[in-house]
């Protein structure tokens, strides 16, 4: 009987992500379709996160995530939004008991549809794209 295993280089990415977790980053990039006349809502909500930004970069250190973008777009009358989120180590999710990440998850309902694609590694955004806002927890 043969055992199943992984290559070495494999087996040594594994270990340095169970040992060195934070060492290790992962971007993300969600393409959502707005729906129906919410582009000014989302706007709103985006321009509060920017007036917010020390209570918004406070949890996203809680999520392990040191970069986070929000980025909206037009095509053929149909507005779509990008969210961009690097994260350092391991994923935590968004506690709901803090109040802007309630006030988030609520936003993102009544504004965004579901996810249509969810890419990662580079992606590249229309030229015409609008950066809503844009945090960057590597920038000291």
């Amino acid at each position: 009987m043969t055992e199943n295993r992984v290559s070495p280089k494999v087996e040594a990415l594994l270990v340095g992500v169970i040992e060195y977790p934070h060492l290790f980053y992962f971007m993300k990039h969600v393409l959502f379709k707005m729906k129906t006349n919410k582009e000014n809502d989302w706007k709103k909500w985006c321009e509060y996160l920017r007036a917010h930004e020390v209570e918004s970069k406070d949890t996203m250190r809680l999520e392990n995530c040191v970069y986070e973008r929000s980025v909206m777009y037009e095509r053929d009358g149909e507005y779509y939004v990008v969210g961009t989120s690097l994260l350092e180590g391991e994923p935590q999710k968004a506690d709901l008991k803090i109040k802007i990440n309630e006030m988030h998850h609520k936003a993102k309902g009544e504004c965004l549809g579901g996810a249509i694609a969810v890419f990662s590694g580079d992606f590249k955004l229309p030229r015409e794209c609008e950066i809503l806002y844009e945090f960057d927890l590597r920038l000291v």
